[in-house]
């Protein structure tokens, strides 16, 4: 820090603190309104929903699941259908459990799957946009 020795530099220089000090509280009313912002229920909601979204994995893992589920499902009604005779009983597992493993394999109807949910989001994301302003 250098020495202050003239009127003209001690104004100077409580002229510069000052400006520093309105420089640094901006800053804290502009981190604050952001942190307000931030912690908004639905902010946080939407903040959520586009984490999920930008994850691969989670989105991929929730895909499978989904298609086994309804793969299994299905499969079981084609096979079983409504009578339950004992050859239907006996080899409906095991259909329906080869067609659990196609479904697994097919990255056509996953990235198909990753396509749809991307756009339910986005679009969500969009009209959320709109209703805040």
């Amino acid at each position: 820090m250098e020495t202050i020795t003239t009127s003209l530099e001690l104004r100077n220089a409580i002229q510069r603190l000052e400006n520093e000090q309105a420089y640094s509280s901006q800053l804290l009313k502009e981190q604050y309104y952001f942190v307000k912002e931030n912690i908004k229920p639905v902010n946080l909601l939407k903040n959520a929903i586009s984490d999920i979204v930008k994850s691969p994995l989670l989105v991929n893992h929730i895909i499978e699941s989904l298609l086994l589920l309804v793969s299994g499902y299905f499969s079981g009604k084609i096979v079983l259908g409504a009578s339950g005779q004992i050859i239907k009983r006996l080899f409906g597992p095991i259909i329906q459990s080869g067609i659990e493993n196609i479904s697994r394999k097919t990255s056509t109807i996953k990235s198909l799957g990753k396509y749809l949910i991307h756009q339910i989001f986005s679009k969500g994301k969009k009209e959320l946009a709109s209703h805040e302003q």
